[in-house]
């Protein structure tokens, strides 16, 4: 996705917030301060009130490879500038000097504060004599000597118009010994405060990391397959390990028992492991632009300064590493720009949250060799890059819940095809089930399911039910004189004539077989079953079934068979025209089912009415009468 200039105004409208937020953390009076001058420091034309606390940069008074206790000089011999260390002097890294400052304020009565930042190696704070704080375990002999990487506030009263510090430093293995950053000074709920922002925001960034910790690893336990979320997971949890073992020093401010050596290299260990674990992601989320010989390379070299800086801890290993780093994230950086001009929908929220990060990790780095004078604020800048990838997941996840809503609905519409389909086979094949294939009408199997439910209601509700059993006359003779074919047709004609007789919605006309016919009709009596019987006798009758052709063809057929000398066959023949037309005999029955009667009953009386109406000549109604 392309960067327009209204994003990279965005982008400087993040960072001014940064800044902004940066110099409230500090909690320091912007502008033009007083600064220390042959270790003393003027205030008494700054109004600590309402101008706020200021920073104790300047010219310190400074006494090398003495103690409080051994300090005799009224006059220091040198002077020393604040932030710094001593080695700019000229002094060997390790040593023990005094620091000295004598601070002028307005008179009367006030409860100072002061937060100081790193100074090691371990050191005594005194205010106007007055011990106020122990930093570590102090003594001249360094056999004895403790670190603390705490980062104290104290406060303390003071009367009059004059307060002096004093601070008794010794170091042992440290490469930059001194104070690296400003020590702020004034009263006590200024600088209270500079301690409360401080851990506001420490605070803050550890929750916001902490929940996109969980949820990112929480996205990788439910979709495995999901490993930017478990990078991006680790990277959150990485950064929280980061935030506690540097700045505030937390990890030694709860746990004061541990050994600082640990905590130094836990912070050594974080930062190197950041490396190796950002071209991890870029890998993952861009790997056409990423070659993979860089991530293995990255790798190893990780692991290589790693053992490294375990088996002999030096400040060499940790310089070369950082220019390192500058040379990878140039890379990923070449990387985003490639996205970039790939036109990759992810590449260009990546590439702000990256320069975010970039941006502010580069502030950090100006204010750790005292360039400019804020807190550190490159884990708001980390933040920003998490809030970026965590959006370019939400866009992956969106795109894959928007295929898989598409892929459902092309689903449930196939599905909805495809069951249409089957009820319409299912609704065919059970017609089939029920259905005669050469007439369709009923068949036999549906009559007979259809002859049990009516008469077990008809025997129920005591009310009639008929049957008429329907033959056609001589049928064996016509479909021998007029083939299967021909045999067929009449079938499906005589079916349709009854069809069109016997359509009431609850009769039931069925092919009982061969050329036999059946009609069940409930809640008719005899007489209106033998009407109806009647009716379609006629029907059939009047439909002159075979036409004129098909009798004439049956009459050359009975002469043939006269010359001949088949007298059967002939005569045959005559009983299938009757004048030319098909007929059919019906037996007639009607009866309200007794507890003692069956089904069968029915059946068997219907039969025997069709019987006597063959036997009585054919072409025929006859109703069985029941006593």
């Amino acid at each position: 996705m392309p960067i327009g200039a209204r994003t990279l105004r965005w982008f400087a409208l993040w960072i001014g917030c940064l800044v902004a937020v940066a110099l409230v953390s500090c909690g320091v009076a912007a502008g033009a301060q007083p600064v220390a001058t042959q270790g003393v420091l003027d205030l008494r034309q700054w109004d600590l009130a309402s101008a706020g606390a200021v920073r104790l940069d300047g010219e310190w008074d400074f006494f090398w490879d003495q103690s409080r206790q051994s300090l005799t000089e009224a006059s220091p011999k040198e002077r020393i500038r604040v932030p710094g260390n001593w080695l700019q002097n000229g002094h060997p890294a390790k040593g023990k000097a005094v620091y000295r400052l004598r601070i002028l304020t307005r008179p009367g009565s006030h409860i100072f504060g002061m937060k100081l930042y790193e100074f090691p190696h371990s050191y005594r704070l005194y205010a106007n004599g007055q011990q106020i704080v122990e930093n570590g375990r102090y003594a001249e002999n360094p056999s004895p000597n403790g670190r603390s990487l705490v980062r104290p506030y104290v406060t303390f009263a003071a009367r009059g118009e004059a307060v002096e510090l004093l601070i008794e430093s010794v170091n042992l293995d440290d490469a930059e010994p001194g104070p690296r950053r400003s020590i702020i000074f004034g009263l006590e709920p200024q600088v209270r405060k500079v301690q409360e922002n401080q851990l506001m925001a420490d605070v803050m960034v550890t929750g916001v990391l902490l929940i996109m910790a969980l949820y990112h690893l929480a996205l990788y336990l439910q979709r495995r397959s999901e490993m930017g979320s478990l990078l991006f997971g680790l990277l959150c949890v990485l950064m929280i390990l980061r935030i506690a073992v540097t700045e505030e020093h937390y990890l030694h401010k709860y746990f004061p028992q541990l050994p600082g050596s640990i905590e130094r290299t836990l912070d050594v260990f974080s930062f190197f492991a950041m490396v190796p674990m950002f071209t991890w992601i870029f890998s993952h989320f861009f790997r056409r632009e990423f070659h993979p010989w860089v991530h293995k390379s990255v790798t190893g070299v990780f692991v290589l300064f790693s053992t490294a800086y375990l088996l002999v801890p030096s400040s060499a290993l940790f310089g070369f590493y950082l220019w390192f780093t500058v040379l990878v994230a140039s890379y990923l950086l070449f990387v985003l720009l490639r996205g970039v001009k790939h036109r990759r929908a992810e590449s260009g929220i990546f590439l702000l949250g990256f320069l975010l990060l970039a941006a502010t990790s580069v502030w950090d780095m100006l204010s750790y060799n005292n360039i400019v004078r804020t807190v550190y604020i490159s884990h708001f800048g980390f933040i920003a890059f998490i809030f970026a990838q965590a959006y370019v997941l939400s866009m992956r996840f969106n795109q894959a819940l928007f295929t898989l809503e598409k892929l459902t609905l092309n689903l449930e519409s196939l599905v909805a095809q495809r069951t249409s389909a089957l009820e319409d086979s299912n609704r065919r094949l059970a017609l089939l089930n029920i259905t005669d294939a050469l007439t369709g009408i009923a068949n036999r199997r549906h009559f007979d399911d259809m002859l049990q439910n009516e008469w077990s209601r008809a025997q129920r509700n005591q009310r009639p039910l008929a049957l008429l059993m329907l033959d056609i006359d001589n049928f064996k003779a016509y479909n021998d004189h007029f083939g299967h074919q021909g045999g067929d047709a009449c079938l499906q004609a005589v079916a349709k004539i009854l069809a069109a007789t016997i359509h009431r919605a609850g009769d039931t006309l069925a092919r009982y077989g061969g050329e036999e016919f059946v009609a069940l009709l409930p809640e008719f009596t005899a007489e209106e079953a033998l009407q109806l019987a009647e009716k379609a006798r006629l029907e059939v009758e009047t439909a002159a079934l075979p036409r004129a052709a098909q009798a004439a063809q049956a009459a050359q057929a009975a002469q043939a068979a006269q010359a001949a000398q088949a007298a059967q066959a002939a005569q045959a023949a005559q009983d299938v025209l009757h004048g030319g037309v098909v007929t059919v005999s019906i037996g007639v029955v009607s009866l309200v089912p007794m507890q003692a009667n069956t089904a069968d009953q029915l059946l068997k009386f219907a039969d025997d009415a069709l019987y006597q109406a063959k036997r009585q000549g054919r072409n025929r109604v006859v109703l069985v009468h029941l006593s």
